[in-house]
């Protein structure tokens, strides 16, 4: 946009220079730029991604709830709902009635979500009765995250899922489920019950078994103590003869004791593992032999309370 002109007129009334200049004038026209026009807003509002807003606490009791599904090759794994924060750990473990632990995995919850990998060995669950047992980590494990909502110390967290040890609380939730010729149901029949009593019947039958074998094999251990310690060539070579006998005999009772359940067999490992020296020419035996006694003494224990 143009402004009027601006005529300035200069009288040039030099003297004393020459008389020859004449008066003029001088035409001066400056122009300024057009103002950019003001945007427009647009008639459609812009549009803003909705974000949930983030969990700031635990509304009310702590919730979990767990239900057991099937998964490809008859393995299991685990779903399920809770109020707890995201990126929260948990654990969930497995134990099959009568057979011990089968297996175990972790995750972190997921807007609300519980959901696992499957459970179990590449062969498949066998048929049986199964517990689960879900646990949230104690505070101090989780992140930062979690405990800006469940408290440093967990103190945000209550109900009756919770529990409070030296450690911190924990939440815990158990769940039951069987496993049939059509895979995995969640809580369990008469049949199913039927099946887990056979099969807790014949572990600890087997554990007596593997139990009374080493008590013999103690025996015979400690009849060889005066062949390790003689000089005679005849009793060193009788003492040879006995342990290539007997270690593969210890051999395969601790393997035997190893297919059964924890709770079952983990003492009867340790004494046949024990026992494989106790049967050996070595002058040490004797020392291997009474540790075996005491995980056979262990051993019975275990097998009256399973």
């Amino acid at each position: 946009m143009k402004v009027s002109t601006f005529i300035l007129g200069v009288m040039l009334g030099l003297t004393g220079c020459s008389n020859n200049v004449t008066p003029g004038t001088l035409s001066l026209e400056i122009s300024t730029p057009s103002p950019t026009p003001a945007s427009v807003p647009s008639s459609s509002p812009t549009k803003t991604a909705k974000t949930a807003p983030p969990q700031l606490s635990i509304s009310g009791d702590v919730s979990l709830k767990v239900t057991a599904v099937g998964a490809p090759g008859n393995r299991v794994r685990f779903i399920g709902t809770t109020n707890l924060p995201d990126d929260m750990a948990f654990m969930v473990t497995v134990d099959q009635q009568g057979a011990g632990m089968t297996g175990q995995t972790s995750s972190v919850i997921r807007k609300g979500r519980i959901e696992t990998q499957a459970i179990g060995p590449e062969t498949g669950l066998s048929s049986g009765i199964y517990d689960a047992n879900l646990t949230v980590s104690v505070p101090m494990t989780q992140p930062d995250s979690v405990k800006a909502i469940i408290g440093q110390q967990g103190e945000n967290l209550r109900g009756p899922l919770v529990e409070r040890s030296d450690l911190g609380p924990s939440v815990s939730v158990n769940t039951r489920f069987s496993v049939g010729p059509n895979g995995v149901k969640q809580g369990v029949s008469a049949k199913d019950r039927q099946t887990t009593r056979r099969l807790k019947q014949a572990n600890i039958e087997e554990a007596r078994s593997i139990l009374k074998a080493l008590r013999l094999m103690e025996e015979q251990g400690r009849s060889m103590e005066g062949l390790r310690h003689s000089e005679d060539l005849g009793d060193i070579a009788a003492c040879g003869d006995l342990m290539r006998e007997r270690q593969p005999k210890t051999d395969a009772l601790e393997a035997r004791a190893g297919a059964l359940p924890t709770e079952l067999g983990f003492h009867l490992e340790i004494a046949a593992n024990e026992m494989n020296i106790g049967v050996s020419c070595l002058r040490t035996a004797k020392e291997n032999l009474d540790r075996a006694r005491v995980a056979l003494n262990d051993a019975e224990k275990a097998v009256r309370s399973f």
